[in-house]
């Protein structure tokens, strides 16, 4: 009989031991999530900034064009300045996630010619990467 109660033990002890390693496992990949989520908010944060960045410098840019274009190029020097003010003001007010939205609206809209682009895109950065 005793050695029915200590195989039953044995059993016991062996089950508490597996649920305590069980709990500790999800102790860990529960703060491996929060921590990959950290991060991918941090990262997802300095794009938002560094687009926004960006965006300035393209604005800044545009009024450079605008002020120093000479007379000779004509209107073409204020279209040009006119393109690169109005991306920079829609990169600083729309940030990373308005990029993205509106970028999946287009794909969304315009299906065949975004799968013919992504394909010539696909080629042409194979043939460089064979390169």
């Amino acid at each position: 009989m005793s050695t029915a109660m200590s195989k039953d033990r044995f059993a016991q002890d062996a089950h508490n031991q597996g649920k305590k390693i069980a709990d500790e496992a999800k102790s860990a990949a529960s703060k491996v999530t929060d921590r990959a989520r950290e991060a991918g908010s941090f990262i997802a944060d300095k794009a938002e900034a560094c687009t926004e960045a960006v965006g300035a410098g393209m604005e800044n840019v545009g009024h450079a064009v605008r002020d120093y274009t000479p007379k000779a190029l004509g209107t073409a020097g204020e279209a040009i300045a006119d393109r690169l003010e109005g991306g920079g003001r829609y990169l600083e007010e729309k940030g990373m996630s308005g990029v993205g939205e509106d970028l999946t609206k287009l794909i969304r809209n315009n299906p065949v010619p975004a799968l013919l682009a992504g394909i010539g895109l696909g080629f042409v950065l194979a043939r460089l990467l064979r390169s």
